[in-house]
């Protein structure tokens, strides 16, 4: 007639989810002292420039953060963590926006209105041309 073959049954619960991965990643954030504002709107303006030019995924993408721009500082913030090249940092997209803010614009940056982030935007706007009119 046939072979009835017993399958082993679950122990526990604990079998029927695979585990999650425990690591832990932490956002590393700036504690210098900030110099001099134009110092300091010079070095956004570098990082922003590079961002823009080998961090942004697509021109969607940096249209998207020019819009925000157009916004104001938070809601660019914003933007910037929603991008692609922060979303594969778990710890930074997760934060909440004032560690968010530190951890781009150093802890004694000013924040969104400091000169680090006036830099950081300038370098967007300059930018936005060029790539609003690429084809």
């Amino acid at each position: 007639m046939g072979t009835v073959i017993d399958f082993p049954r679950k122990r526990s619960t604990a079998y029927a989810q695979p585990a999650e991965p425990k690591v832990k990643s932490e956002l590393v954030i700036s504690t210098d002292p900030p110099g001099p504002p134009a110092e300091e709107f010079k070095f956004g303006y570098q990082e922003a420039s590079f961002v823009a030019f080998h961090q942004i995924a697509s021109r969607e993408e940096f249209l998207a953060l020019s819009e925000a721009r157009r916004s104001g500082p938070v809601p660019f913030l914003r933007q910037i963590q929603a991008c692609a090249f922060v979303q594969r940092e778990p710890a930074a997209a997760a934060a909440p926006l004032g560690e968010f803010s530190a951890y781009i614009h150093g802890r004694y940056g000013g924040g969104v209105r400091g000169a680090y982030a006036s830099g950081y935007r300038a370098a967007f706007a300059v930018l936005e041309p060029f790539v609003r009119n690429l084809h």
